[in-house]
């Protein structure tokens, strides 16, 4: 679902939501869209929005007003610039594209890590799909870091953003 917020014909605002996955805001250029966007979304069960915490906090208050629900502050995040890349020394294993034969590892892992640090009811389906698009999709690669032949951790590479890469 991708909701755009207009004020005279210019976009102050836009939501994206792929469900089960937490609604996505950007920037918002004109208050009024906040609540624009809340009665958007507002017969839906939401999990929870991703946003700069301003705006995270004000459609939460005016989605909770509208849905009679309650929100709480699970997790604030920010983004890092990397200005150089310092390669690891006498580090055990080393890094490779992920393989079909991970594909269950890699589910199981992403379904704990999204348990514990999101505390997410998303789903093993929806973690299923997310691996599927790392290990097949052009736009996002999958990688494992393997000890001796064993993977013991993963990670991914989403593409590139207008001012750095995910």
């Amino acid at each position: 679902v991708l909701v755009a917020a207009l004020v005279d014909g210019r976009v102050v605002a836009t939501a994206l939501w792929t469900q089960p996955w937490n609604v996505v805001l950007s920037e918002i250029d004109d208050a009024r869209a906040v609540d624009a966007l809340a009665a958007a979304f507002a017969t839906d069960a939401l999990g929870g929005v991703h946003a700069p915490a301003e705006h995270a906090e004000s459609f939460a208050r005016a989605w909770t007003s509208r849905t009679g629900r309650t929100y709480r502050a699970s997790s604030r995040q920010r983004s890092y610039v990397l200005e150089a890349v310092t390669p690891p020394r006498d580090v055990p294993g080393s890094l490779r594209r992920a393989q079909t034969e991970d594909r269950d590892r890699m589910v199981d892992w992403m379904v704990a890590f999204d348990d514990e640090a999101m505390g997410s009811e998303s789903g093993r389906q929806a973690v299923i799909a997310l691996v599927d698009g790392m290990l097949t999709s052009p736009a996002r690669a999958g990688y494992v870091w393997e000890v001796d032949g064993t993977p013991v951790s993963m990670c991914q590479a989403v593409g590139p953003t207008p001012h750095g890469i995910r």
